[in-house]
């Protein structure tokens, strides 16, 4: 990651936004109020998972992984350990999402991902907010556990071949002992 990340963040941003139609996850979700005021007639989407699922399911994903995006984003590199931490910024985040678009419910869909809704249910309320036809398959969900199997060949082999010292493969820093001066 680009170490004047923060300080070039719009800037990065900027140079990215016309070349697509739409984002996900990081950095984006935590921009929608630069990208709000910027890009007028913007359309945000927030899922949100209940807190106890998704703390499991982040921390059985990245583990200890150092991620430079995720100290960015919620002070610490990786989760475990600090599953607090995270979870503290997680709800924090979908609440100021939800408080900032609180009057202009036609610029914001919210989509709990709890099973609350019915697949239907799920492709009606985001297809109505987009004005898209409604597809005729069931709602898409990704990143599953059973969807990271090479993630954990991964680390599987990083730990025999290397142990616990932490390395670094395609760009991704395996290990906790990563700080951010080693970004």
């Amino acid at each position: 990651m680009n170490p004047n990340f923060a300080m070039e963040v719009h800037s990065i941003c900027d140079a990215l936004v016309p070349q697509y139609d739409a984002f996900e996850d990081l950095p984006w979700a935590v921009l929608y109020e630069y990208l709000d005021a910027k890009y007028k007639n913007s359309k945000f989407i927030l899922t949100t998972r209940p807190s106890d699922r998704w703390i499991k399911s982040v921390s059985g994903h990245f583990r200890d992984t150092y991620i430079p995006m995720h100290e960015w984003v919620y002070g610490v590199g990786y989760p475990q350990g600090n599953e607090q931490k995270y979870l503290e910024t997680y709800n924090t985040h979908n609440r100021e999402v939800l408080n900032y678009f609180k009057d202009r419910p036609q610029d914001l869909l919210h989509l709990p991902l709890d099973g609350s809704l019915s697949s239907m249910e799920l492709w009606q309320s985001l297809c109505n907010f987009l004005e898209k036809p409604i597809p005729n398959e069931k709602f898409p969900f990704s990143n599953k556990k059973s969807d990271r199997l090479l993630w954990n060949r991964l680390r599987r082999i990083k730990h025999r071949v290397y142990g616990k010292k932490p390395i670094q493969i395609l760009g991704v820093k395996f290990g906790r002992n990563f700080s951010s001066e080693d970004v």
